[in-house]
C-alpha cells in the first residue's frame, strides 16, 4: 500500500450606455459593452497596473473568453455575470462609485449571449522584443555602465510577456510584481527598483550589490533556472564578458514565481535552518523578552489561516521587529490557548505548539519570512493539519509565497481575546498567573497601535516599489500567471519567434508534437511542466543555440525517469535512476523517497527504510514519506514503529483516506480491532468509495465477531 509521490515539476470614467429600442447587431454591442467595463471596473483591474483578482485583463475580449471569465454564448455560465448580479459579493463592490444599472448589465449579458465578440479596438499593448533584441538590448546598456561595475550588473527580462502580446496594463502589474519581489529578497539598506532599459520597459537592469546578493547568489538562480539558452551571438559572447558571468539574465516571471517560495528563497536571503539561529542574527532574544515582559501578545479562534486557535507576539530590537505565531494541529489540553495562554514551555500550565510563522522586518522597510515545526526547524510548507493557503492549488501554506499573498497590506490587525477571558474568569488562573498573562497581553487598542505602526513601515517601503497597495498581492499574481496553462501564442513568444514557426516546428519533429501537439487544436494549451520538459528540444530544434541545463530541471528529470522504471517493474534500473538525481542534488527528498519505494518493491525491507529515514530528515514536513517508512516497517513487523510513523503522516496531512486505512490494518495486526474500526471508519468518510478500506474494515468486524457488518463491507 505504498504511494508514490510524484515529482511535478480608475481614473477613466466613460459616458454610460443604455439598452436601444432595437436590437443591437453584435458588433454594436461589443464596444459598449467593454465600455462599461471600464467604466466600473478598469479602475481595480488594470489602471496603472491595479490587479485586484488577477483580472488585469478587464477590458479585453479576447482574454475574458481565453480566461474563462466569459462563456461566449452562454452568460449564466460566465463568471464575469455571477458576478455582476451576486447578492453577497458583488463586483462592483456596494461601496464603489459609480455603479453598473440593471440597463447596463442587461447589456453585457446580451453582449455575451450574442457571443462576446471583441470591438477590434484592443487595449494597448506593450512592445515586445525578442531574444536576440533583449540582448542587444543588455550589450547597449552595460556599455553605457562604468567598466570597474559592469561584474556586477544583471538583467531581468519581461520581454517574452510583451512579445506575446499582453498588453501595457498587464505588463505594468508584472513590473510590480518583479520589483517588490527584488526587494523582498534584499538586505539592503533601501528599497532599488530594477531599471528599464528600452522603451517598452520589459528589460531591467539590477546591480547585485543594491540587494547585497553575490556572484554566488546568481549562480543559485542560474542552477535552478530551466530556460538558460547560450545564443552563441556576439552580442551575448560581449555580454558575458562584461558581466564575467556566461548568464548575466533571466525571465523575470520564472524568477518570481521561483524565488518567491523555497529553496531559492531561503538561498537568496540566506535564512538560517532554525527560528534559533535567525533570531540570533536579528538579535532578538525570545525567551528573554518574554521573561522580562517585553513582549505583545494576542490569542484568538478563526485567524483565517490556522485552522485552530493562534498566538501571535511581538518582539523588538534595536530596528528590527520580529513576529512569531504559534500555531495549533488542536485546541484542547495544551494547545487550548484560553487555559494554557503561558508559555511554550514543557510545564503543564504552559502551551505546546506544532510550528508558526515568523514575519521580520528587512532593512529596507519590506518583510522576510521564516516557517518553522513545533521544534524550531525551517520548513517549506506548513502542514495542512495545522495551517492552509485557499488561494495555492495544494492548499498549502509555502514559506515566502503564501506570507506575501497574505500578507499584502503588511501585518493584519487582530483582537486578542485571552486577556477578556481572564479578567472574566480570574478564579480560574493562579494569581501569579494572571499578573502575567496582563502584563503579556495588553489591551486591544494598544496592541493594534504597535500593528498598525508596523504596517505603516512596510506600506511606505511597498510605495517606494511602485507597487499599489491591494488585496491581490503582485507577486503572488505574476506566479500565479506564470504555473497557468499556456496557450499557442505564449509558448511561441518565450522562443521569441511567431506561432507559424513553432507550428512548423512541431510538425518536423515527432518527439515536440508528442507533447506539444495539444498547441495545435484550436483553444488548446499545455502545462508550464510540459514546456519546461520540452525547452531543450525546442531551442534545438529551430536552432536558437544551446540550452544551458538547469540542476533543478535534471534533478527531477532523473526523478521522472526512475519513477516510469518503478511503474514498469524494472526496479535495478529505477534505483540507479534515483541515485543518479541524489548524486545530482543530495538533499532531494523527493529522491530519497522514491529510492526507498524501489528498495521496498525489491524486498530490501532495510535499505528502504533507511531511505525514508532520510527522506523525513531532509524535509520533516513530508508527509508521504513518513507513511511509506511506516508501511515498510510495517512489512518487518514492527507494528509500534510503523503505527507511530502513520500517525506522524496523518499529524502533517490529516486527509490521508490511505495513511488512515494502513494504520487501521496496522492496528489490527496488533489486535486493536477498536482503533483499526475507527480508522477504517476515517478512511471511508474521506473515501467512501475504498475499497481497500471496506475489506479491511470488514476484516476487523469478523473478528470482532459482527458477521453483518463484515458482510456487509465485502458486499460493499
Amino acid at each position: 500500500m505504498s504511494t508514490l509521490f510524484r515529482a511535478a515539476l480608475v481614473g477613466i470614467v466613460a459616458s454610460t450606455f443604455t439598452v436601444p429600442a432595437r436590437a443591437a447587431e453584435p458588433n454594436d454591442l461589443a464596444p459598449k459593452a467593454i465600455a462599461l467595463l471600464r467604466t466600473h471596473c478598469y479602475r481595480c483591474h488594470g489602471q496603472d497596473g491595479t490587479n485586484e483578482g488577477g483580472v488585469n485583463y478587464i477590458t479585453d475580449a479576447k482574454q475574458l473568453v481565453r480566461r474563462n471569465k466569459v462563456v461566449a454564448g452562454s452568460p449564466d455560465k460566465s463568471k464575469l455575470i455571477k458576478r455582476l448580479t451576486s447578492e453577497d459579493n458583488p463586483m462592483p463592490p456596494e461601496d464603489e462609485k459609480p455603479r453598473p444599472s440593471s440597463d447596463e448589465i442587461a447589456l453585457i449579458r446580451k453582449w455575451i449571449e450574442a457571443g462576446a465578440a471583441d470591438p477590434g479596438t484592443p487595449a494597448a499593448s506593450a512592445k515586445g522584443l525578442t531574444p536576440a533584441e533583449a540582448i542587444a538590448a543588455m550589450r547597449a546598456d552595460l556599455e553605457t555602465v562604468p567598466a570597474r561595475d559592469r561584474r556586477f550588473i544583471r538583467y531581468f527580462t519581461l520581454a517574452h510577456l510583451a512579445l506575446a502580446g499582453l498588453s501595457t496594463d498587464e505588463m505594468q502589474s508584472y513590473r510590480h510584481g518583479l520589483a517588490k519581489l527584488a526587494n523582498s529578497l534584499s538586505w539592503g539598506p533601501r528599497v532599488v527598483v530594477p531599471k528599464a532599459i528600452d522603451r517598452g520597459a520589459s528589460v531591467f537592469r539590477i546591480d547585485l550589490r543594491d540587494y547585497q546578493w553575490s556572484e554566488k547568489t546568481w549562480e543559485a538562480i542560474l542552477a535552478a533556472n530551466p530556460y538558460g539558452v547560450d545564443p552563441r551571438t556576439d552580442d551575448a559572447k560581449v555580454l558575458a564578458a562584461g558581466t564575467e558571468c556566461k548568464t548575466p539574465y533571466v525571465r523575470g516571471d520564472w524568477f518570481t514565481a521561483a524565488a518567491a517560495r523555497p529553496p531559492l528563497y531561503h538561498e537568496i536571503l540566506n535564512l538560517p535552518e532554525t527560528d534559533r539561529e535567525l533570531e540570533k542574527l536579528l538579535r532578538v532574544k525570545v525567551e528573554e523578552n518574554i521573561r522580562q515582559e517585553r513582549v505583545a501578545r494576542a490569542a484568538f479562534n478563526g485567524s483565517g489561516v490556522s485552522r485552530n486557535n493562534r498566538l501571535i507576539e511581538r518582539h523588538e530590537s534595536g530596528s528590527v521587529v520580529y513576529w512569531k505565531s504559534y500555531d495549533f494541529r488542536l485546541n484542547t489540553g495544551r494547545q487550548n490557548l484560553f487555559a494554557h495562554p503561558l508559555g511554550p514551555g514543557d510545564a503543564d500550565s504552559q502551551f505546546q505548539h506544532d510550528g508558526g510563522e515568523i514575519i521580520f522586518n528587512l532593512p529596507n522597510g519590506l518583510q522576510g519570512y521564516l516557517l518553522s515545526d513545533g521544534k524550531g526547524k525551517r520548513i517549506d510548507k506548513g502542514p495542512t493539519a495545522v495551517v492552509s493557503d485557499p488561494k495555492r492549488p495544494d492548499r498549502a501554506v509555502e514559506n515566502g509565497l503564501s506570507c506575501m499573498s497574505c500578507h499584502a497590506k503588511g501585518l493584519i490587525p487582530k483582537s486578542d481575546q485571552v486577556r477578556g477571558h481572564v479578567q472574566k474568569n480570574p478564579a480560574a488562573f493562579a494569581k501569579a498567573d494572571v499578573e502575567t498573562i496582563l502584563a503579556l497581553y495588553p489591551p486591544i487598542e494598544a496592541f493594534n497601535a504597535l500593528v498598525q505602526k508596523d504596517a505603516k513601515r512596510f506600506q511606505d517601503a511597498v510605495a517606494l516599489t511602485g507597487a499599489p497597495l491591494s488585496v491581490t498581492e503582485p507577486i503572488a499574481a505574476l506566479a500565479l500567471r506564470f504555473e497557468s496553462e499556456m496557450d499557442i501564442a505564449l509558448v511561441a513568444a518565450e522562443v521569441g519567434i511567431i506561432t507559424a514557426e513553432l507550428l512548423g516546428a512541431i510538425e518536423r519533429s515527432a518527439a515536440l508534437s508528442k507533447v506539444l501537439g495539444p498547441l495545435k487544436v484550436e483553444g488548446g494549451t499545455i502545462q508550464r511542466t510540459v514546456f519546461v520538459d520540452a525547452f531543450a528540444d525546442l531551442v534545438r530544434e529551430l536552432k536558437l543555440g544551446e540550452p544551458i541545463p538547469s540542476r533543478q530541471v535534471e534533478v527531477l528529470r532523473a526523478i521522472r525517469q526512475a519513477d516510469l522504471r518503478l511503474e514498469r517493474g524494472q526496479l535495478e534500473l529505477a534505483i540507479e535512476g534515483y541515485a543518479e538525481a541524489i548524486r545530482l542534488d543530495p538533499r532531494s527528498a523527493l529522491a530519497f523517497n522514491n529510492r526507498g519505494l524501489a528498495h521496498k518493491r525489491s524486498g530490501n525491507l532495510d535499505q528502504a527504510i533507511a531511505d525514508f529515514i532520510e527522506a523525513v530528515r531532509l524535509d520533516p514536513q513530508f508527509a508521504v514519506a513518513f507513511h511509506n517508512r511506516g508501511s515498510a516497517r510495517q512489512a518487518k513487523g514492527e507494528l509500534e514503529k510503523a503505527i507511530a510513523d502513520y500517525s506522524e503522516s496523518l499529524r502533517l496531512d490529516d486527509r490521508s483516506a490511505v495513511a488512515f486505512s494502513n494504520r487501521g490494518y496496522a492496528h489490527f495486526e496488533a489486535g486493536a480491532i477498536e482503533k483499526a474500526l475507527a480508522d477504517f471508519d476515517e478512511a471511508l468518510r474521506l473515501q467512501p468509495k475504498f475499497a481497500v478500506a471496506l475489506n479491511n474494515r470488514g476484516l476487523a468486524y469478523s473478528k470482532k465477531g459482527d458477521t453483518a457488518k463484515a458482510i456487509a463491507d465485502f458486499t460493499a
